[in-house]
């Protein structure tokens, strides 16, 4: 805006985050329908600015960062609510290119991984000293599938990502698909409650 256009955060006009970030040249969308990213992996979160300026668009990133032959399916084992389907699969044409991923049952890996992270013991209080009901997960989850119904794919990400994303950036590490952090994820075996 200082450069005399107008720019403003998105509210909710319905674009679809990942989709927008492949179109930017961001990265890929994998299985576990995650946008993954050269630099970060899984380990990143979208928003969107729209503006009137007339910007040189990056090219779509052509690499593989996801390969769920090559990994085993990991996201698909390694989630705790089996929510993502090794066989069952979205596929979208971006630009030209066609994408695939797996159809998840959303309303599994919404509920279940916000219900598993209540149950964390590191997670027992909350602003105020109160915990999420489940009641009010239900109703989140059924807002969430209402809008579904309404608007399609939904522009945001919600789940807590438990065992999928971890087992995507152990994968993206083994392979060197990623910039190493300092550490890696996992440095000592997988614990679960």
């Amino acid at each position: 805006e200082r450069h005399g256009w107008e720019a403003v955060p998105s509210q909710g006009i319905g674009a679809h985050f990942k989709v927008a970030a492949v179109l930017a040249g961001l990265g890929q969308i994998g299985w576990n329908q995650l946008l993954l990213t050269p630099q970060f992996g899984p380990l990143e979160r979208l928003g969107i600015i729209v503006t009137e300026v007339d910007l040189e668009p990056d090219p779509i990133f052509e690499g593989r960062l996801c390969e769920p032959e090559d990994c085993g399916y990991r996201c698909v084992i390694e989630c705790p609510n089996k929510a993502i389907p090794k066989t069952r699969k979205i596929t979208l044409n971006i630009a030209g290119k066609t994408v695939e991923f797996s159809d998840m049952d959303l309303g599994k890996c919404m509920t279940d991984c916000i219900r598993l992270t209540m149950h964390s013991p590191f997670m027992k209080k909350v602003s105020g000293g109160r915990a999420i009901s489940p009641t009010a997960i239900d109703e989140v989850v059924d807002f969430y599938r209402m809008m579904y119904r309404h608007v399609g794919k939904l522009p945001y990400a919600i789940r807590g990502s438990m065992g999928c994303m971890e087992a995507c950036i152990e994968y993206l590490e083994e392979r060197g698909k990623i910039q190493r952090f300092k550490l890696p994820l996992r440095r000592r075996p997988k614990w679960e409650f």
